[in-house]
């Protein structure tokens, strides 16, 4: 009996964070690609128009999110994305980490976003958000200015 009532409770935990959204993320905001970034050695592989990375490939990338909806758009290819962000199940409850799973691809492509803030050294402040691609072991760092909030 206690057994049965302790898997009652676990699935219950469990069941409560589906389809929670991604509360500590800021809705409304236009996401800006800045940097795609190898895991392996660091090297800048793509870089927003302007930016200061020399010999780095044009990235035009922007993504909106939407409650638990993420939109990527490839300007560049005229591709577009969706997916759904999950509270990662492996970090504590108050971290702004989610997995995102995109539709049609019921694996995932073991995405994992962390939301925070950056603050540079002139004061300014951006929201940001990095994309990390498992099987490409690449880092998408996207950015929206906090002003627009």
């Amino acid at each position: 009996m206690k057994l049965r009532t302790l898997l009652c409770a676990f699935a219950l935990v469990l069941l409560t964070g589906c389809g929670t959204s991604a509360q500590g993320i800021p809705e409304g905001l236009t996401w800006t690609a800045q940097t795609l970034q190898s895991q392996e050695d660091g090297e800048i592989l793509a870089a927003a128009e302007g930016s200061s990375f020399q010999g780095a490939a044009p990235l035009d990338v922007t993504a909106q999110v939407e409650g638990d909806m993420v939109t990527l758009t490839d300007h560049a290819s005229g591709e577009t994305y969706t997916g759904i962000l999950f509270p990662a199940w492996w970090t504590d409850p108050d971290a702004q980490i989610y997995e995102l799973i995109f539709h049609g691809d019921p694996q995932g492509k073991g995405v994992t976003v962390l939301y925070g803030i950056t603050e540079y050294s002139n004061g300014n402040r951006d929201a940001t958000l990095l994309l990390t691609l498992a099987e490409e072991k690449q880092v998408l760092r996207l950015t929206a200015p906090l002003s627009e909030t």
